[in-house]
């Protein structure tokens, strides 16, 4: 039998072990949580069952502590599971009774210390499970935040599209074309009286010609009578001929001349038809204008019509997530409220064994420091509310003083205003707190903890008294673990147990598969090792699919063309001088090549009966078994997701213009690079534009 007085010393140190240790604890790998934990349990079991004590409450106390050890020895969360967690807690507590119910008031001081520790360590698990709750509602957060910009985002589209207004261009182009009308006319005016003059010159030489032929007829008259008659009488004949021929040389020579000039005003009527040709064509390109600015028009009113649809069904969805969210709040709430209530306990249990008899100064003091420590983390937990509550402020405020405003925006308004009143009370609550548990702090002083402790209160009461870090969070929307002294919950690599052999070499395989297909920009190949987590992604990959298909399409009619693709022709023109390699292909490939020689090496971890991950340059990478194939996972992120729609909603488009771009390059309708590049951007202006997302500028555009 141990002497009281040393089992009291012994005992009472025993309970105030780990008392002084924060509520917080590092990360460490799941496995050696696991083996850890057995064998402490292992040991505790060999020195209970060895006890030689007959005194209940001293072996209750013993027992406690070592139980408290096997579980919280290494972190917190050392045991594997929460229930079981939770359980033992209990079952620490119900054990302790016969010591809170011992005759000596050490033993009952010592039982209140370890009571206190397994409260606290309870509250920790509750704190937890509300913060894996807070967790959910930060996502469910921020997938409201995405709706409330897609609603934002397609209202304004509708309203920009819906103010496009065709009729000022219809006018210009209207003038235009009565100008060039009256220059067709201006011109054929002129061509008349240049085709006039050559008209009549070219009469006025024929009559010249003929005046000529009848005078050489003439004189093949005369000298035929000459013949007949005496050489005396033939001399006058000839004379007469001779003068006749003399005649039909001038008339010939006035002929040529007037051809002449008909012949040199012959290039200003041709000139003048050039110019009627010019105008016509000019006339027509107006015609066409007008026919597509009537088509963008249309175009216009289609989108913008989708877009008020688009902005319904976000509308439709922030109410969903609203309620979603109001629901949520319903069951944080009580989990906190519930592991507040347990760090009361506990910090009672810590006060009243403080306050009692048989312990020691140096434990005494020892003991108001688990009170602080309770009250320190009583604190993070009620701090944790006001986490949630200051992000849902902000959020019903963002909705009721959306424009155009949402369906019950009344209703919004009235929910901001409440959200505010409960935000000022949770943090005027989590100030008390705080406050509370510094002075408790203080009243132990004498240990550097205290000190430490002291500081870290008194930043946390700047941020809690900051108005700017309140309105910094409007997106955060933090789960809490930065205000809530706890062990961060969510996943990590080592959650997640090893994948077996045949699961890890069929994930290596795929990404090896993917890799190669990426390199060689095989389409079918790439798409067939992805999968969307949803018809969302599903419907972006289909499309997306397809219009790489027709991009490689366009790519080698390029090749085949010019000898060279269109990103290379593209990067040479004016329109890309300088950009070198930022479209990023080499780094891509390179990127490539390094992962693919490395998946040996990367362990793959299960994630569940048909979900695997492997990390890549940091960042988790998700996969799924699909149709008996592992392939990977694609998710959007909520932050991403109005962007990517965004592009999404031009691929189809984006699509046609390439297998258009395609037929006319192998059509032979560009016979340079330049013009070909000029027909394409023409093209891919008005498609991005119409969709709000912007245009790819040509050559001095935007």
């Amino acid at each position: 039998m141990v002497p009281p007085a040393d089992r009291l010393s012994r005992l009472s140190s025993l309970a105030l072990s780990s008392t002084e240790k924060p509520m917080t604890h590092p990360a460490s790998d799941r496995k050696a949580f696991r083996i850890a934990f057995l064998m402490a349990a292992a040991a505790a079991s060999f020195l209970i069952g060895g006890c030689d004590d007959d005194n209940q409450a001293a072996e209750a106390i013993q027992t406690a502590s070592m139980r408290l050890d096997s579980i919280s020895g290494g972190g917190a969360s050392t045991a594997p599971w929460t229930s079981d967690r939770l359980k033992v807690y209990s079952q620490i507590v119900t054990g302790l009774e016969p010591a809170l119910a011992s005759d000596l008031p050490g033993e009952v001081s010592a039982a209140r210390l370890l009571k206190s520790r397994a409260l606290a360590g309870q509250a920790q698990v509750e704190a937890d499970i509300a913060a894996q709750q807070q967790r959910g509602f930060s996502h469910k957060g921020a997938s409201s935040w995405s709706a409330l910009d897609r609603y934002l985002s397609s209202q304004a589209l509708a309203s920009a599209l819906e103010e496009y207004d065709p009729e000022p261009a219809f006018e210009d182009i209207q003038g235009t074309t009565r100008e060039r009308e009256e220059d067709i006319a201006t011109a054929w005016a002129a061509k008349k009286k240049v085709d006039d003059a050559i008209a009549d010159l070219e009469k006025r030489a024929e009559g010249s010609l003929a005046q000529a032929r009848t005078r050489r007829e003439q004189e093949t008259q005369f000298r035929a009578r000459a013949a007949d008659v005496s050489a005396t009488q033939a001399a006058t004949i000839i004379e007469d001929a001779a003068k006749e021929r003399r005649a039909a040389d001038l008339h010939d020579v006035d002929a040529a001349r007037l051809q002449a000039e008909a012949t040199n005003l012959s290039p200003q009527s041709l000139s003048a038809q050039a110019q009627i040709d010019m105008l016509t064509a000019q006339k027509q390109l107006l015609a066409e204008a007008r026919q597509e600015i009537e088509a963008i028009a249309t175009v216009n009113r289609d989108k913008a019509k989708d877009a008020r649809e688009a902005a319904a069904t976000a509308a439709a969805d922030v109410g969903r997530l609203l309620d979603e969210l109001i629901a949520d709040r319903q069951s944080i709430d009580p989990a906190i409220d519930k592991a507040a209530a347990t760090l009361k306990a506990a910090a009672t249990e810590a006060r009243q064994a403080a306050s009692g008899d048989g312990l020691s100064a140096d434990k005494k003091s020892g003991a108001k420091l688990a009170e602080a420590s309770r009250l320190h983390a009583l604190a993070d937990v009620i701090s944790l509310r006001t986490s949630g509550l200051r992000s849902h402020a902000a959020l019903l405020s963002a909705l009721a003083s959306a424009a155009p405003t949402l369906p019950d925006g009344g209703k919004l308004s009235a929910a901001a205003d409440q959200a505010t009143k409960e935000l000022e009370a949770a943090l005027a609550a989590a100030k008390e707190a705080y406050e509370a548990a510094k002075n408790a702090y203080e009243s132990a002083s004498g240990r550097s903890v205290s000190k430490e402790q002291i500081e870290r209160i008194a930043a946390d009461l700047d941020k809690l008294a900051n108005p700017d870090q309140i309105e910094a969070s409007r997106r955060d929307f933090p789960s809490g673990d930065e205000d809530l002294n706890v062990e961060e919950s969510a996943p990590v690599e080592g959650d997640a147990p090893p994948a077996d052999e045949a699961t890890t070499a069929s994930v290596r395989a795929t990404f090896r598969d993917l890799a190669d297909a990426a390199e060689k920009m095989d389409i079918e190949a790439i798409f067939s090792k992805l999968q969307g987590a949803s018809e969302k992604e599903s419907s972006l990959l289909r499309d997306a699919k397809s219009f790489a298909g027709s991009a490689l399409a366009f790519e080698s009619a390029c090749k085949e063309k010019f000898d060279k693709g269109f990103i290379e022709l593209f990067k040479e023109s004016p329109m890309g001088a300088g950009l070198g390699d930022q479209f990023g292909f080499s780094q891509f490939t390179g990127n490539l090549a390094e992962a693919r020689a490395e998946i040996d090496t990367v362990e793959v971890f299960s994630t569940g009966p048909q979900s695997a991950r492997i990390t890549q340059d940091g960042e988790p990478l998700n996969f799924i078994r699909s149709g008996g194939q592992w392939k990977v996972l694609v998710e959007i992120p909520a932050e991403m997701e109005a962007g990517i729609q965004g592009f999404a909603s031009v691929l189809p488009d984006l699509k046609v213009l390439a297998d258009e771009m395609t037929a006319d390059v192998k059509a032979d309708k560009f016979q340079t690079p330049d013009v070909m590049l000029m027909a394409l951007f023409q093209k891919v202006g008005p498609i991005m534009q119409k969709t709000g997302l912007g245009g790819m500028g040509g050559p001095g555009g935007g």
